[in-house]
């Protein structure tokens, strides 16, 4: 008895089996199909998998765009919600006014300069130390008009205890200004300590 050729398993237009010669079967149902309800060029799937899949496709796609709509959405209520925040906050510790402030500071730090190296408290005391004593052995040495070589030694010294010391006072300074800014700025945004929103405004 000889084998009789595959027909198509899927359904027609009224509900019943198809009943056409079949060119393939679905690997997915494992119908076999004909060319008219052939799903694909390779004749792998039938037009109803096909199209279960195409529409599968359709809607991952459609719940991914309303996952990141949603996502839009909660992003733009949170940003909302936080510069309200920062408004009302700002308005109560006075903002608008100590930015003014900072931006007097700001401008200071700019002009005065970088600070260089750091001076310590001890090696600013020597150095004022030792100016006062060039200059209290400078006074009868330049009376005498002699000694010409110590006078200089003496003046370089004291020059250099000058420049030491306004650059350790010019450092305090800096760094008094710098944390005063710091506490002024502490009136800017919600708040929230580690504000991640605040810190990119920032």
């Amino acid at each position: 008895m000889g084998m009789r050729a595959a027909l198509c398993e899927c359904e027609s237009t009224d509900f019943d089996v198809c009943a056409v010669l079949a060119v393939g079967r679905c690997h997915q149902c494992g119908r076999a199909f004909c060319e008219s309800h052939r799903g694909d060029a390779r004749a792998t799937l039938c037009g109803a998998c096909r199209g279960f899949d195409a529409r599968r496709a359709a809607h991952a796609e459609r719940e991914r765009r309303n996952v990141e709509a949603a996502k839009r959405a909660e992003a733009f209520r949170r940003e909302e919600r936080h510069a309200a925040a920062v408004a009302a906050r700002e308005e109560k510790t006075g903002w608008a006014v100590l930015r003014e402030e900072v931006e007097v500071i700001d401008a200071w730090l700019a002009s005065s300069g970088p600070g260089g190296r750091a001076v310590s408290s001890g090696k600013a005391l020597v150095a004022g130390a030792l100016g006062i004593a060039a200059a209290a052995v400078m006074v009868p040495i330049a009376r005498t008009g002699e000694w010409a070589f110590v006078l200089g030694i003496l003046a370089l010294v004291l020059v250099w205890s000058g420049w030491t010391v306004t650059r350790r006072y010019r450092q305090h300074q800096r760094r008094r200004w710098r944390l005063e800014r710091n506490r002024l700025l502490m009136a800017r945004g919600c708040g929230v300590p580690g504000c991640a929103m605040c810190a990119r405004d920032a």
